[in-house]
Formats: C-alpha cells, structure tokens, sequence
C-alpha cells in the first residue's frame, strides 16, 4: 500500500497588526466552519459563510468538510502548511481574501508537491498558484506536460 501526500509551505510578512488579527479571525472562523461541515447545524454552518464572504462560499460550493493545513500567526508572519494533505484552492481563496482587504495591488504565490511513499509512476507532480486581489491562476505540472506532449514541435 503506498500514501500519496500533497505537501506545501507558504509565509507571507502582516504589516500592522489589524492584518494580523484578520487572519487570526478569519482562519479561527474558517476552522470553525469547516469543523461544523462535518456534523454542525445547517443553519450555523450557514451563518458562519456569510460571515467569511467569498472565502465562506468556497467552502460551501466545494463541500469542503475538514480543514486539512495548518497555520500559525505571529507579529510580523503569516505561515500556512500542510504536511500530508493540502488544499491549495482554499489557501489561494484565502490569500485572495488577504489581498483584496489589505493589499489590492499586491500579490502572493506559492507552490506544492505531489508525493508517493512509493516510487510509483504517475504518482508525483506539483503544481503552483499566483493570487492576486482580482484572481487566481494555477498550474499543476501534469497538465504542462500533457500540454507540450500534444504541442507541434
């Protein structure tokens, strides 16, 4: 039996403290939320994405039920990572969130890993997010081989 692994790791500098406490708040909310998917009351999961915004409905459209990174906030960083198992749509939602509150015409990106216990072919790759306040672009590295596989030479 082999365990496959989506791995990242992401920090980003909090300029003032209100940043700081937004994600504080916004990531207690969004484990909150996410805690309730598995076996909360409708009406409270419901509050607690309206309360989150944008970041609230991508939990509720994508049926997400778990939050399955890490984070940690201190004076002057914000760190998120996922040893096992990450989602990098939520992460993006998140600093796309971040973005748009606090810095409209910055930016943020990270990257991730696919692994395998095993040394399996198919079973590793990557992929990459950028994330602005108007959007988010993603790439994983399947698809860009596929791409130049079926490109004319």
């Amino acid at each position: 039996m082999a365990n496959n692994y989506l791995q990242f790791a992401l920090s980003f500098p909090l300029k003032t403290r209100a940043e700081q406490q937004w994600c504080e708040k916004t990531m207690t909310a969004l484990t909150d939320l996410l805690e309730c998917s598995a076996d909360g009351d409708p009406d409270e999961k419901t509050q607690l994405a309206k309360e989150l915004g944008d970041l609230g409905h991508v939990v509720m459209s994508e049926g997400y039920d778990f939050i399955d990174f890490e984070w940690f906030c201190s004076a002057t960083e914000m760190h998120i990572y996922a040893e096992e198992s990450g989602n990098p749509e939520l992460v993006a939602a998140f600093l796309q969130q971040y973005l748009e509150r606090f810095q409209p015409t910055g930016s943020l990106s990270f990257s991730w890993a696919f692994t395998c216990s095993k040394m399996r072919p198919g079973e590793f790759g990557g992929g990459a997010a950028f994330v602005t306040a108007k959007g988010i672009k993603f790439i994983d590295t399947a698809s860009w081989a596929e791409e130049q596989a079926s490109a004319p030479s």
